[in-house]
C-alpha cells in the first residue's frame, strides 16, 4: 500500500478543479441501455465516468453479451453488485457472483430475498457465508399481483436495481417507505429510465470536495469547469449547503466559480438531514470541524454499510485532530473549532474508502501536510482526483 505526502502551500490562488462525469449516471445510463437492446447490439455509449465502478459495469455488460456462463468479482463495488444481481436474474444463463469480504456486511441480502420471492433463483454457494452468489437466470420474475415488500430502510441501489429491470418483472408493484434513504438517486433512476438520451453531467458529488477546500483554504477561488447548475444530481444542493461555512457560488456559462466570503458563515447551530445525501456528509463534517458552531447531521446510521463504516471513521480521525463528537443510534454531533491546527501532521487511514480518501485530504488545506495511506483508491470514483494538485508521494 502507498502512501501519499500531500501539501498544498505552493499552490496558486486560483485553482481548476476538474470534476469526473457523473459516476451514478453513467452507471443507470450502461444498465438501461443493455436492456433496451438485450436482443441486439446495443448502441455504444461514449463520454462515460472513468471510474472504476463504471469500468466494472461496462466490463460486465461485454462479458454478458458474449457468454451464458461466467463469474465476476465486484470487490468493493456496491452498485455494480447490486445492479448487475438484479440483471442477472433476469438474463438466462449460469452466473457466480463474488466480492469483497465488506461486501457481506453490506445491503446485499435484502435485494436476494426479493429477487428471489420474484421467482429468481439466487443461491449462496457457502453454508457459511452469503457469497459467493450463484444465479440461475430467467427471462423474466412476477409479481403474483402482490405489491414487493422491503426493509423499512432499504439501500436506494435496491430500488433502483428493481426499477431497471421493472419491464421484466411482470405486475411490478412497488411503494416506497416514508423514511426512504437517497430519493434522489431513485429520482435519477426514474428520470433516466423516462429519457435515456441525455448526456452525463459533471459529477456533483465530486464538486463537494471543492466546496470543502474552498471553505477550508478561506482564500482564492476553485473554477470547476462545466459543472452544470441545473442537474439531475441530488448532490447538487451541496451549493446550498455549503454557504453556511461561507462558500459562494457563481455560475458563468462554462464553469462554477466559488469563492469564500466570511460575512456569510454561520453563527448558529446546524441541523443536516443526511438521509437524502449520503455521500456529502464526509466532506460536510470535515468542513464543519474547522469552524466554530455546533453541527448535528441526522439519519447517519446507513453510514456504518458504505465502502467503511464511515460514521466510525469519521469519529475517530476526527477526534484524533482534537475535535469532539457526540453520538447517538442515528445523530452524530461535531464541536467546530476554528483554531485546531496541531504541530502533528494528520495521518489518515483511508480504510480503503474513496471518500474517505478525499474528504480527509482537504485537512492539506489547513495543516501544513497530511499523509495519506491508500491514495489510489480515489480511482473508485475520481480517477483524476489527484491530477488537480501538485503532490509529493514518500
Amino acid at each position: 500500500m502507498s502512501r501519499l505526502v500531500f501539501t498544498t502551500d505552493h499552490l496558486p490562488d486560483t485553482i481548476h478543479f476538474c470534476v469526473p462525469l457523473s459516476k451514478s449516471i453513467s452507471n443507470r445510463l450502461l444498465l438501461i441501455n443493455h436492456l433496451q437492446s438485450r436482443n441486439s447490439t446495443p448502441i455504444p455509449l461514449t463520454n462515460l465516468s472513468d471510474s472504476d465502478d463504471t469500468k466494472l459495469i461496462e466490463q460486465s455488460l461485454q462479458t454478458i453479451r458474449s457468454t451464458t456462463t461466467a463469474t465476476f468479482d465486484f470487490k468493493n463495488s456496491g452498485t455494480s453488485f447490486r445492479f448487475l444481481l438484479a440483471l442477472l436474474a433476469v438474463t438466462k444463463g449460469h452466473w457466480t457472483l463474488t466480492a469483497s469480504p465488506r461486501m457481506e456486511l453490506r445491503e446485499i441480502k435484502p435485494l436476494v430475498d426479493v429477487l428471489n420471492n420474484l421467482g429468481a433463483s439466487i443461491v449462496s454457494a457457502s453454508d457459511e457465508r452469503l457469497l459467493p452468489l450463484i444465479v440461475e437466470g430467467k427471462s423474466s420474475l412476477s409479481t403474483h399481483n402482490t405489491p414487493i415488500l422491503l426493509s423499512a430502510q432499504p439501500s436506494s441501489q435496491i430500488i433502483s436495481s428493481l426499477l431497471l429491470i421493472e419491464k421484466f418483472i411482470h405486475h411490478f408493484s412497488l411503494s416506497l417507505s416514508p423514511n426512504q434513504s437517497s430519493v434522489p438517486y431513485i429520482t435519477m433512476t426514474k428520470a433516466l429510465i423516462a429519457n435515456p438520451n441525455v448526456e452525463v453531467e459533471r459529477c456533483w458529488s465530486s464538486a463537494a470536495f471543492a466546496y470543502s477546500l474552498i471553505s477550508l483554504r478561506q482564500r482564492g477561488s476553485v473554477i470547476i469547469p462545466q459543472l452544470s447548475e441545473q442537474s439531475i444530481q441530488g448532490d447538487s444542493v451541496c451549493k446550498h449547503l455549503f454557504r453556511a461555512f461561507g462558500v459562494q457560488t457563481n455560475f458563468t456559462k462554462d464553469a462554477a466559480v466559488l469563492t469564500f466570503n466570511p460575512s456569510i458563515v454561520t453563527t448558529s447551530s446546524l441541523e443536516i438531514d443526511i438521509l437524502p445525501i449520503p455521500d456529502l456528509f464526509l466532506p460536510l463534517a470535515v468542513t464543519a470541524a474547522h469552524f466554530d458552531v455546533r453541527t448535528t447531521f441526522f439519519n447517519v446510521s446507513n453510514l456504518r454499510f458504505k465502502e467503511s463504516d464511515r460514521l466510525s471513521v469519521a469519529i475517530k480521525l476526527l477526534n484524533n485532530l482534537g475535535i469532539d463528537t457526540t453520538a447517538t443510534a442515528n445523530s452524530l454531533t461535531i464541536y467546530g473549532k476554528s483554531q485546531h491546527i496541531t504541530a502533528n501532521v494528520p495521518i489518515i487511514s483511508t480504510f480503503g474508502d474513496h471518500r474517505v480518501a478525499m474528504s480527509f485530504s482537504i485537512l492539506a488545506f489547513s495543516h501544513p501536510s497530511v499523509i495519506i495511506d491508500d491514495p489510489e483508491c480515489v480511482t473508485k470514483s475520481f480517477a483524476n482526483f489527484w491530477s488537480n494538485f501538485d503532490i509529493t508521494f514518500e
